[in-house]
């Protein structure tokens, strides 16, 4: 504990209480995330799996990026096929969660999506390795968009990759260099 060297005022308590510097920086800390109901939703079905799983992951990332109901979060096992699926995917797709469960992302892609970038991401996860990138997908309508993604494994308590989870967002034009951030 210190103490001020500040002789009190008379009637002073302030100067005579003990100071305590690391209350004074309480505005450095991570504020508290605040999510619609939506996303309380969404983030509630994604912790259970993640319970179910023992899986490691960071939980306020994920409601960091759960914030905009515009961003889709899918959940893969590790044959890829689609175990979750948040409203923000069912909004930039067009698919309800039930028609994306236990179907391969690349059902999204379409005769001009690019090959190499499809080989990059089957590359990455086949090494248990992030990958970061835009893809062109197309939603129900058949309608094209871009969609900046960032797949990263999910591990459990052995560090064992069990899943892998994917973070997307919708961006007018690919871009060459870019740093994704949630």
């Amino acid at each position: 504990m210190i103490t001020s060297d500040i002789q009190p005022d008379r009637g002073s308590l302030i100067a005579s209480s003990p100071y305590f510097p690391l209350m004074c920086g309480l505005e450095f800390l991570p504020r508290p995330v605040r999510l619609s109901r939506e996303s309380q939703q969404d983030f509630g079905q994604f912790f259970q799996l993640a319970k179910v799983n023992n899986w490691q992951f960071d939980r306020q990332r994920i409601q960091l990026f759960l914030q905009n109901p515009s961003h889709a979060l899918i959940v893969t096992d590790i044959r890829q096929s689609i175990q979750f699926v948040n409203r923000g995917f069912s909004r930039m797709t067009g698919y309800d969660s039930s028609e994306a469960l236990h179907r391969y992302p690349a059902f999204l892609q379409g005769s001009n999506t690019d090959t190499t970038t499809k080989s990059a991401i089957r590359a990455s996860l086949a090494a248990d390795q992030p990958f970061t990138g835009d893809i062109l997908n197309y939603r129900k309508n058949g309608e094209p968009y871009w969609c900046r993604v960032a797949i990263e494994p999910i591990t459990n308590q052995k560090s064992q990759v069990v899943h892998y989870v994917a973070f997307e967002r919708e961006v007018k034009q690919p871009a060459k260099n870019f740093e994704f951030k949630l």
